[in-house]
């Protein structure tokens, strides 16, 4: 789960932070299993054989502050306790 946080009264305009929560499901209750912060400006796009495949977005020189416009493929797995990025 992609999520972000705000400052009150900013409409979206201002995070705070953003980040990825992987949760498993034990026993019919979702458990939150990494809360990762390292991951801006990266999209969740599907999960595979136990990798996430997500798209990075980068910034050319000439883009404007609020939308990067390179697209970058990322791939990430669970590695201990951690989201580490593999190949």
């Amino acid at each position: 789960m992609q999520y972000s946080c705000g400052f009150k009264g900013s409409m979206g305009n201002a995070s705070a932070g953003m980040g990825w929560a992987v949760l498993i499901n034990r026993g019919g209750k979702l458990t939150i299993i990494i809360n990762q912060t390292n991951v801006n400006n990266t999209i969740p796009l599907a999960i595979e054989n136990g990798t996430i495949k997500a798209r990075k977005m980068k910034y050319k020189k000439e883009d404007a502050h609020c939308c990067p416009s390179i697209k970058v493929a990322k791939k990430y797995k669970l590695i201990g306790s951690q989201l580490k990025e593999v190949k």
